[in-house]
């Protein structure tokens, strides 16, 4: 009993701690055969800690290297994005994608390595702007909702750092379908209630089982 009682004990911990990144559905690309998925997280994260989330996922921080990709991305996630409102200088009203310039400034690289060819860069952007330029530069990629200060769903580089300014969400892109037996897949929201019933279910039967025990 007591070893069924720290199992529930520990399978509530981490559904706990995996639901802070909240998954939305899974979208194929019909074009590629890739597979996208948006994660909000409400507190905000950094991009290295948005990029690692994506990896332990089987995937990585999607990389949008055509404009029929990036069109996918803006008509099937962006829509489902709600940034929580951005208090200056900390939450960003962005998704990340998987590029980043901060091996070296003004050379923006994909993390699978892809040919950095096709940009969807707002007007000016990237400029590497801050207030706290002599700290911290915008190292990373992000995609902003559309009507943000100018913004309509392109891309802005941002500084993706844990204390100074983050975001609220990334994006996964996958090579193959990551809901097929064997990857690492996400439950889809409805999964994760039904995981919460059963749950319920089995602590609602450790307790009978206790009351039956202690009635004998």
């Amino acid at each position: 009993m007591k070893k069924l009682l720290v199992a529930l004990g520990v399978a509530a911990l981490s559904t706990g701690a995996m639901a802070q990144n909240v998954g939305s559905s899974v979208f194929n690309n019909a074009d590629n055969g890739h597979y996208y998925q948006m994660y909000f997280n409400a507190a905000g994260l950094s991009w290295n800690d948005a990029s690692t989330e994506a990896n332990s996922r089987g995937g990585y921080l999607a990389t949008l290297t055509s404009k029929s990709e990036n069109d996918f991305v803006v008509s099937n996630i962006m829509p489902l994005f709600t940034p929580n409102p951005p208090p200056p200088g900390n939450v960003s009203p962005g998704l990340y994608l998987g590029g980043s310039d901060n091996d070296t400034e003004g050379t923006w690289t994909w993390v699978t390595g892809e040919t950095w060819a096709y940009t969807n860069w707002n007007f000016a952007e990237p400029n590497n702007a801050s207030l706290l330029d002599s700290i911290y530069d915008q190292d990373y990629l992000q995609i902003v909702k559309y009507g943000y200060a100018g913004f309509s769903d392109n891309w802005d580089d941002c500084w993706g750092d844990p204390i100074v300014a983050n975001s609220n969400g990334f994006i996964v892109e996958w090579n193959s379908n990551p809901t097929a037996p064997g990857n690492n897949a996400v439950p889809e929201p409805s999964e994760w209630a039904a995981m919460g019933l059963l749950g319920t279910g089995l602590l609602g039967l450790v307790v009978r089982g206790r009351k039956k025990k202690l009635a004998n």
